[in-house]
């Protein structure tokens, strides 16, 4: 959305298209006007109206089109809000809140090796754990969740089933602290300790995914598998998404930061407060036990959960706005009409009341031929937003084109307004006095 401004071009076409609607739309009553019919008009005169049925039905039709559009803009608007709020409720396997990360990449000749820097690592996230304000530090490597990186690697299971076509899994190196930073939560087992390391008996954790992919109904617990050695599964956690929040979670193994090599990595820091208050503190501890070695790519957990959101979020805001514009084109549409029709046929009223009509009656005939414009444009609007549901379900996470609560809203919602929009009308009509009416004309 940082991208988005108000070009020239834009701005230029916008004004180019608003002179064009309104020389359009007026050159029609414009060329009516140069050649009047003189006996049709003294017809419509006599019967207390400015305009004839031909021009009744054609205001009718701009209004029944209003609000056509308005109930495509408003179905469209309803389901990327219900789009938008499934994405939001999606259960992310984290916690995001105050937490900052940043990336660690020390130094390489071109074409090299990176060094293994996984016992510097781990002492860094020692290290940021003593800065106050830090509630849980730890370090990862292969990606942090969301961020767009990851390592594959391929896991089996001595003496289990083989999985064919298996694309691999999922793996990140972690400090031991890692879950409780990110607040992943254990299934079963335990998370990884400080015991977990070098020269000890070489530890991995599943997510549930991995669980149920290697070992179906099985307990994993205790288990060994086997990935470039034979390791014990000690703990199950949950699933988190990786790549994006609307792809299902892939099964990822975890091994310890102390038992692995890695080169470079990520740091994850919860924090009390606001994360950016300590940032100097977390810089001023990482250089003391890396020096020369700056964070990089430094962000927040949270920030990079909204701008997984941002494009939905986006595509929520502006329908949403067309779809309240086309409430309130639809609503001024129909009063407008309304009112000018109730303005030309005060003779009209003034007689039949004379005859014996009710108000009532007189505020259900405005009311009515409201209604009929109304049922018209919500006809052809349903129709025209059911028509567009394919395309429509493509750009939708976890709703159809075709969900009924998008349709029932609209029409409900568009009902009333053009309800409200008619009694101003209708009550005015209902108050026309059958003297004046006739003395005036």
């Amino acid at each position: 959305m940082a991208a988005i401004a108000l070009d020239v071009r834009v701005l230029s076409a916008a004004v180019l298209l608003a002179v064009l609607t309104g020389l359009l739309f007026g050159i029609v009553p414009a060329i009516q006007l140069s050649k009047p019919d003189l006996a049709s008009a003294l017809r419509e005169s006599a019967r207390g109206m400015s305009a004839g049925r031909t021009r009744q039905r054609l205001r009718s039709a701009l209004v029944a089109g209003e609000i056509a559009l308005a109930v495509v803009l408003l179905v469209g608007a309803l389901l990327f809000i219900g789009s938008f709020v499934a994405l939001m409720r999606v259960d992310i396997g984290f916690n995001p809140d105050r937490v900052l990360v940043a990336l660690v990449s020390p130094r390489r000749e071109p074409g090299s090796r990176p060094p293994d820097a996984s016992a510097a690592f781990v002492a860094l996230a020692e290290r940021l754990r003593e800065v106050p304000g830090v509630t849980h530090a730890a370090v990862i490597g292969g990606g942090i969740p969301l961020g767009g990186t990851s390592n594959v690697s391929f896991l089996t299971v001595p003496g289990g089933p083989q999985i064919p076509n298996d694309d691999g899994i999922t793996l990140r190196r972690v400090t031991h602290d890692y879950h409780a930073t990110m607040q992943i939560p254990l299934r079963t087992g335990r998370y990884f300790e400080s015991k977990d390391r070098q020269g000890s008996q070489p530890v991995v954790i599943l997510n549930e995914s991995a669980a149920k992919k290697y070992f179906a109904a099985e307990n994993p617990i205790g288990r060994t598998v086997e990935m470039g050695g034979d390791l014990t599964v000690v703990g199950i956690v949950g699933d988190v998404h990786q790549s994006s929040l609307e792809s299902a979670p892939a099964a990822e193994v975890y091994v310890p930061m102390a038992q692995a090599r890695i080169g470079f990595a990520e740091i994850v820091v919860r924090t009390g407060g606001n994360p950016w208050d300590l940032l100097p503190a977390i810089k001023a501890a990482s250089l003391s036990v890396l020096p020369d070695i700056p964070l990089r790519s430094v962000s927040t957990m949270e920030g990079i959960v909204a701008q997984q959101t941002a494009a939905r979020r986006l595509n929520m805001l502006l329908l949403g706005a067309f779809g309240l514009l086309g409430l309130v084109i639809s609503a001024a549409g129909i009063y407008g009409v309304m009112a000018y029709v109730v303005s030309q046929r005060t003779r009209e009223i003034g007689v039949r009341m004379a005859l014996g009509a009710t108000r009532a009656s007189i505020s259900h005939m405005v009311l009515a031929s409201a209604g009929r414009m109304l049922i018209a444009g919500l006809v052809v609007g349903t129709l025209g937003a059911w028509s567009l549901k394919a395309t429509a379900t493509r750009f939708l996470f976890r709703l159809q084109g075709d969900d009924p609560r998008a349709f029932l809203i609209a029409v409900v919602l568009l009902s009333a307004v053009a309800l409200l929009a008619s009694l101003v009308p209708a009550r005015r009509a209902a108050r026309v006095d059958p003297l004046e009416a006739l003395r005036a004309e």
